[in-house]
């Protein structure tokens, strides 16, 4: 086959893969739904809240999660704060308990043993769910840091939508070199997953949830049996979607940017023990088939980028027939219209602009992180946390 109408139809596939890259993460952003900041409700009319937060050799970011659930516009005789401490070998205990002698709503829960069939997480919450009290649960990740407004805000959202369960997707703090570089592309990534219509739509059985923050109405969460009805499922946001969603719950997922802000992961080494854990999950590729389907696209669009105009304006100097010419017309203004996405998708993380460059390198990243996810899962085990999980 001729060289140039092989590069041609390698470009034509490359296009039409980043054409839908960019509608499926178009309509993320359009579709999205924020919520409104709002302060909080007086006293006497604000429903008992009990907050959750699972901890387990968090000394890195308890501090700063509790600064921020101590600093909630919500008050304080209707604010519970609960951190179970999951046997943690760290400081984490020690540092709870300098708040609690600060603020008497704060409670140490001290992990007990894990029982045969639970996953850490869903063991720890559970355990402070057995204690908490109030209309509404929380079930907040100890790597979170809250704004003010967060608690009542999100609970008038959810009560103004009548919500069952409501999750929150936060914005991600990049500080590192390592988490510039590799994070964009691994959320732009995933992100081109996410159908928040179908999500939000009761009736498609299509669910993605964010662990990171679970608002439950309290009668919800004891009828579908809390954690104990997901206790094996390693990714219990996951897992509570579809529950939610299979039980005709009614759940919402919304961004709160503005009001939970959040640092998962801070080297590469952690990028990738974090998501090869769920990406398979995240990306809902239960086959081979499927996963390649989803895989492939993502993983072209990031390799045409890197690769792809450089070899159409190298054919066109060797050969300039007419489908390097028309290679060579396609490839550079979709090139350029992609870099323009990738430096707004960056800039809307509030990190220099120069790393829209790195993009494509996370996007790759984030492929080969599902492929890998995959294999755990038929490999029949996984690891979080020190633990090893059967999958």
């Amino acid at each position: 086959m001729n060289p140039s109408l092989l590069l041609l139809l390698v470009s034509v596939y490359w296009i039409v893969a980043s054409v839908l890259f960019l509608v499926a993460t178009g309509k993320v952003y359009f579709l999205r739904k924020e919520i409104p900041c709002r302060r909080s409700s007086v006293s006497d009319s604000a429903p008992a809240v009990s907050v959750i937060v699972p901890a387990r050799n968090e000394e890195n970011n308890i501090g700063a999660c509790l600064a921020g659930l101590a600093g909630l516009e919500y008050p304080a005789a209707k604010l519970r704060i609960i951190v179970v401490d999951d046997h943690s070998t760290d400081r984490t205990a020690e540092i709870v308990n300098g708040f609690i002698a600060r603020h008497p709503n704060i409670e140490l829960v001290r992990g007990q043993p894990l029982p045969e069939g639970w996953t850490g997480k869903s063991h720890a919450c559970w355990q402070g769910a057995t204690r908490a009290q109030g209309e509404w649960l929380v079930f907040l990740d100890a790597d979170s840091c809250v704004k003010p407004g967060l608690l009542s805000s999100s609970i008038h959202f959810a009560q103004d939508k009548g919500l069952d369960l409501l999750t929150v997707i936060p914005h991600q703090i990049l500080k590192s070199l390592q988490e510039r570089l590799w994070l964009p592309g691994v959320f732009l990534g995933f992100a081109s997953f996410l159908d928040l219509g179908r999500i939000n739509d009761p009736d498609d059985p299509y669910a993605i949830a964010n662990g990171q923050f679970l608002l439950f109405r309290s009668e919800a969460y004891q009828d579908m049996d809390g954690h104990r009805s997901i206790r094996k499922e390693l990714n219990d946001d996951l897992a509570f979607a579809r529950e939610a969603k299979k039980r005709r719950l009614n759940f919402y997922c919304a961004f709160g940017e503005h009001l939970l802000e959040t640092r998962m992961y801070r080297s590469l080494k952690e990028i990738w023990t974090g998501f090869s854990r769920n990406a398979a999950d995240i990306t809902q590729s239960t086959s081979i088939s499927r996963l390649l389907a989803n895989t492939v696209p993502t993983m072209t669009v990031a390799a045409g980028i890197l690769v792809l105009p450089a070899m159409a304006v190298l054919s066109y100097l060797a050969t300039p027939d007419l489908y390097s010419q028309i290679a060579l017309g396609l490839t550079l203004p979709l090139s350029l219209i992609l870099l323009i996405f990738f430096v707004l998708a960056v800039r809307a993380l509030r990190i220099p602009a120069v790393y829209g460059l790195a993009v494509p390198l996370g996007l790759l990243l984030q492929g080969v992180l599902s492929l890998y996810s995959y294999s755990l899962i038929k490999g029949g085990v996984r690891q979080w946390k020190g633990r090893s999980y059967p999958s």
